[in-house]
């Protein structure tokens, strides 16, 4: 089956789904999102969400609050912001944060946003409550990030690396009161996920600098408890990781390699 959804300008570039009320939010690549009433299949477009020539490359639901955030970034990624969406009013907020914004999550149990933002080097924290905004130190270049609620950490990967001739790596933060860690050294990193039942988080680590450094192509996992690091081998060039808490299992993409690293229970 095939549902429309239509994009002004650009094309479609992001999608979530609201599991609660059976509800799936598409992006657009310049200025609007099309719902999809998940029992009928029918659409409706919502338009204007920052303005024209913006990018919007992220779409992400809290089903908790029923809202619904869109970063963008204003051409050049001088400016960011993140639409909030109010999932029964399709009330939409702005709210400003730091420079291309590139990474977006949040605490469900606690209502935090955090948007991590590429050049300013920073993370933007958005109160779910009353959208106020504070800003916590990144470690540069800072592309994913991901939340444990149970924790309440939050992990940063930082992507300003070429392996050994630069520096990079993660930051971890403290929910409960935004204080950070110093970045642990890795490389350029570009994607997080995290397992909330064991405390361990993954990131793919390609660490690849075309005429500056070689592959390292492997996957640092961090222990949630003791801040200590091991790394897996996996394919070539690992870009997206997903992780299946029920099985306890780890899946990457290697772009380079086109396959999938599957990582049994660790």
């Amino acid at each position: 089956m095939r549902v429309s959804a239509t994009a002004t300008s650009g094309g479609l570039t992001g999608i979530a789904v609201n599991s609660l009320t059976n509800t799936i939010y598409v992006v657009d690549y310049e200025d609007d999102a099309t719902i999809i009433n998940g029992s009928d299949f029918s659409t409706t477009t919502l338009t204007g969400l920052g303005g024209p020539g913006f990018i919007y490359p992220y779409i992400v639901v809290n089903p908790v609050t029923n809202q619904i955030y869109v970063p963008y970034v204003a051409p050049g990624g001088n400016v960011g912001n993140v639409t909030i969406i109010d999932g029964v009013t399709l009330a939409k907020t702005t709210v400003t944060v730091g420079k291309n914004p590139e990474g977006i999550a949040f605490n469900s149990l606690t209502n935090q946003i955090y948007v991590a933002n590429y050049w300013s080097g920073d993370v933007t924290v958005i109160k779910g409550a009353d959208y106020s905004t504070s800003t916590i130190p990144g470690g540069g270049d800072d592309v994913a990030i991901a939340v444990n609620p149970i924790s309440n950490m939050v992990y940063l990967a930082n992507a300003s690396g070429c392996a050994a001739y630069c520096s990079g790596g993660f930051t971890v933060i403290s929910g409960s009161n935004n204080s950070t860690s110093t970045t642990i050294p890795s490389s350029s990193l570009k994607a997080v996920a995290i397992n909330s039942t064991t405390n361990k988080v993954y990131f793919t680590n390609p660490g690849y600098a075309p005429g500056y450094a070689p592959p390292i192509d492997t996957i640092v996992v961090l222990d949630g408890v003791t801040n200590t690091t091991t790394s897996v081998t996996v394919g070539s060039q690992p870009s997206a990781i997903a992780v299946n808490q029920v099985t306890n299992t780890v899946y990457v993409t290697n772009s380079g390699s086109n396959d999938v690293t599957v990582i049994g229970p660790q």
